[in-house]
């Protein structure tokens, strides 16, 4: 069964690689960028390396998944500290296959990673333990993922309100976005689209994204089909254009939901540049460009310090970025630092339910009322 990321990909980043490891990577003005860590991992042959990321905010670790390129049947996540340092968490051949930029998410309700396995016929969500690497099936779906081994088998998902149990899954195999509910099993469907193709026939929609927006209680849907970013309201599964995507159309997307703003990433080898937008807004800008075969970027906390950071993967140079704001404090991003930053951080920090997670940990108490207080203090 050949897994790909698309049909032209593995051939054209093998074609390309000389020339995207001489890429420079070029930040916005107001944005600092680090390499976060290196090697990340073993699965390198075949223009394999680090794809996917997600962050456990509590420890600031970081995470990254991997699949043995062409063919998907060995899947690594790998651990790395605040420090940078990696070592390998979980390693599996044969009993676990991945299309390749097949998503990982950690979930605080489950305490889990959570990936999806293409094995087993149905399919299956299965959650990984960050501290041992254990990992155990959390649900199991109703059809096989990627039946025509084309690579169109990509599950991402996100979390949706705290301490619901529920998940957003898009699923490329049915081209749809399912609400899973972890404590009882209960799955429906939120989104359908492609609905010209058969099941595992999805390869426009093949790396389409989701993400939750905790301030509007909405599913946030990157649809490469439609160049646009889509928005769900789950309890009713109303659907609206939200904005387009910037350039060819991006693939991963990242939500600030505090302040507002967008993250998308441009197809990995087509631009490789991550975009930023204000929510509802066609006004994308450039934040960071030059990138190599980017293909996910994740919101949460700098390793060394309490502000928001971006971490995105590079596939070919096997690494992890850090992206920060140089003004975090910039809570509206008009690109300044006053006054209504400070109480359009207060509105948010007093709303019911409060969003003013300024250090990207999770929660709104208040060391993220003093670390704003600190941020707002320092200015630019």
């Amino acid at each position: 069964m050949a897994v790909r990321r698309l049909p032209s990909v593995p051939a054209l980043a093998i074609v390309l690689a000389g020339i995207a490891s001489a890429r420079a990577q070029t930040a916005a003005p107001g944005w600092t960028w680090r390499v976060h860590a290196v090697n990340v991992s073993t699965l390198t042959a075949n223009g394999g390396g680090s794809e996917m990321v997600t962050q456990v905010r509590a420890t600031k670790e970081v995470f990254v998944r991997s699949t043995r390129y062409p063919d998907g049947d060995r899947v690594q996540i790998s651990k790395i500290t605040p420090g940078g340092g990696v070592s390998i968490l979980f390693d599996q051949t044969n009993t676990f296959r991945n299309s390749g930029e097949s998503g990982i998410h950690y979930d605080p309700f489950s305490g889990r990673l959570l990936i999806a396995n293409e094995v087993p016929n149905p399919g299956t969500m299965v959650g990984v333990l960050p501290s041992t690497g254990a990992a155990s099936t959390l649900h199991t779906f109703a059809w096989r993922f990627n039946p025509a081994g084309n690579g169109t088998g990509q599950q991402r998902c996100c979390s949706g309100p705290a301490g619901s149990g529920l998940v957003y899954v898009w699923d490329s195999t049915t081209a749809s976005v399912y609400e899973v509910n972890l404590s009882n099993g209960v799955r429906r469907v939120l989104l359908a689209l492609d609905p010209s193709h058969a099941a595992g026939q999805h390869v426009a929609t093949a790396l389409n994204d989701v993400e939750f927006d905790a301030r509007a209680g909405t599913v946030l849907t990157s649809d490469r089909l439609s160049v646009s970013i889509m928005e769900t309201v789950p309890a009713t599964a109303v659907t609206t254009v939200l904005q387009p995507l910037p350039g060819v159309g991006g693939s991963a997307i990242a939500l600030d939901a505090g302040r507002g703003r967008v993250f998308a990433l441009t197809p990995a080898g087509l631009s490789d540049t991550l975009y930023m937008a204000p929510k509802g807004s066609a006004g994308w800008a450039p934040v960071l460009s030059g990138l190599d075969h980017a293909t996910d970027v994740t919101l949460g906390r700098a390793a060394l310090a309490d502000r928001p950071a971006l971490f995105i993967t590079e596939r070919l140079k096997n690494r992890v970025l850090e992206l920060t704001l140089d003004c975090p404090a910039d809570w509206n991003a008009d690109g300044g630092v006053d006054d209504f930053d400070f109480f359009e951080f207060l509105n948010d920090f007093f709303a019911t339910p409060p969003n003013a997670d300024f250090n990207e940990d999770g929660t709104t108490d208040d060391f993220d009322y003093f670390d704003f207080l600190n941020a707002f203090n320092a200015g630019c």
